[in-house]
């Protein structure tokens, strides 16, 4: 994004600049020569003198992550060996195998880059559970019968309580 009133000038040109501040030319020949601004020219010498280059780059980019490369790998490798592992859980191992505390949300981002995504398994109580009259149309048991009436079977509704899990969509 622009300063002021500063224009984008190619790096190119900046290398120009500096050439013929090499040749010997003097900061207010090379603006006239160039029609390049006497205190850009300043600017890019000086940059060049201090860093050696004539773009100027940001020596870190934001904040650095908490999960290094090893930690990663370890993460896929629980992953690999347990692919219903429940995010709690590679909490804990990260934290026992590899002493990082890391989030839940650290950890679901980490693996999203890497590619990964949750899959949620949701709680349907039984249809066909004596103790549960027809009456109720609570909660789950309404989406329950909700989800029966767009064709889904009763066998997929009466499926165990589970939490959101790492599936890996390449699998």
């Amino acid at each position: 994004m622009p300063v002021g009133n500063r224009r984008h000038i190619p790096a190119a040109q900046k290398e120009l600049l500096v050439t013929m501040s090499r040749n010997g030319m003097k900061p207010e020949e090379i603006s006239r020569v160039t029609g390049t601004g006497f205190s850009t020219v300043k600017r890019v010498l000086r940059l060049h003198r201090t860093t050696g280059s004539v773009v100027k780059k940001p020596d870190i980019m934001g904040r650095p992550r908490l999960l290094n490369a090893l930690d990663v790998a370890y993460l896929e490798s629980c992953i690999e060996r347990t692919p219903d592992i429940y995010i709690s859980e590679l909490q804990e191992e990260l934290l026992e195998a590899r002493g990082v505390e890391a989030s839940d949300a650290t950890i679901i981002r980490t693996l999203k880059r890497r590619g990964f995504v949750r899959k949620k398994v949701c709680y349907f109580i039984q249809l066909n559970n004596p103790f549960i009259d027809g009456s109720c149309h609570r909660s789950n048991m309404s989406r329950s019968l909700h989800l029966q009436s767009k064709g889904t079977s009763s066998e997929e509704l009466n499926s165990k309580f589970a939490l959101p899990r790492i599936t890996n969509p390449s699998n």
